[in-house]
């Protein structure tokens, strides 16, 4: 099973994008046609793949670029979504019931990919050129780093694989040369 990202069509012919779930068969060397594709044909898709779609939102998932994040289970995923205010948000969606839920509530846009921590409990982001953490457990967010130097944050946060760490980037101005460079933070949390 992949999650994937996929566009369809409004009823008024303008383009959104959603999420679509992706079964494929155990065996992916098999299909109807050439699997590498011809010179007038695409790649094919092994025989028994099967597709469907998992989110239909008003507006489509955020254009902002991201990756998908699921849990290890694969019932659930998360990702980032406009709400009725145009301020993206993390939202998620329940595979099996295609319930999608708004989780973050902030007064400005996340401003980076999300990641989840290896015990499925929480999901880092920025948001206010700040880092925030929030705990799947009882839905509530923590900014864990201020950002009382005006860092400017850049890429994705992430979590350490054993410790309760975040790893980030941030540019950091040297007043020597008055050039921005990009370095890596650790932060204990």
């Amino acid at each position: 099973m992949r999650t994937e990202r996929g566009n369809v069509k409004t009823e008024n012919g303008a383009t959104k994008t959603e999420i679509f779930i992706v079964d494929l068969p155990q065996d992916l060397t098999q299909s109807s046609n050439p699997l590498q594709g011809t010179l007038t044909s695409r790649c094919a898709v092994p025989n028994g793949t099967n597709q469907y779609r998992i989110t239909n939102t008003t507006n489509g998932i955020s254009g902002f670029r991201h990756w998908l994040r699921s849990n290890k289970k694969g019932t659930i995923v998360y990702f980032l979504c406009e709400d009725k205010n145009n301020v993206t948000q993390l939202h998620c969606v329940d595979i099996q019931s295609k319930k999608v839920t708004q989780l973050s509530f902030h007064s400005s846009s996340i401003h980076s990919p999300i990641n989840i921590n290896q015990t499925d409990t929480a999901i880092v982001y920025f948001v206010d050129n700040k880092i925030v953490i929030f705990n799947l457990l009882n839905n509530e967010m923590e900014v864990v780093f201020k950002n009382e130097k005006k860092l400017q944050l850049s890429g994705i946060p992430h979590f350490d694989l054993y410790k309760p760490i975040v790893y980030f980037n941030a540019y950091v101005n040297n007043s020597n040369s008055n050039e921005n460079f990009l370095q890596i933070f650790k932060l204990e949390i």
